[in-house]
């Protein structure tokens, strides 16, 4: 697992827009759930992947990765340019 850095409103708001996805789907006690799921702070594709697992288990895997590939977009894609810049 790779720590990947983000300023701490944008984690917050990764837990809390996957709270919202699954909350939409299935209600606040489901949605609860991401509590449980890798640490957004220090592991945010590792806490996407669970949600995205967690979520595949219900509706399928391809259903569950489209509902969550805007947040890898938004979240994921910052990290790899860091990634990238930190490996020149």
């Amino acid at each position: 697992m790779n720590k990947q850095s983000f300023r701490q409103g944008d984690l917050v708001s990764l837990k809390e827009e996957s709270k919202q996805i699954l909350s939409a789907l299935f209600g606040p006690e489901v949605a609860r759930q991401v509590e449980t799921f890798e640490d957004p702070e220090k592991y945010p594709k590792d806490f996407l992947d669970e949600c995205t697992y967690f979520l595949g288990k219900f509706v399928g895997e391809s259903a569950a990765k489209g509902k969550f590939k805007v947040l890898y977009k938004k979240y994921i894609k910052t990290a790899k340019k860091g990634e990238a810049n930190e490996a020149r």
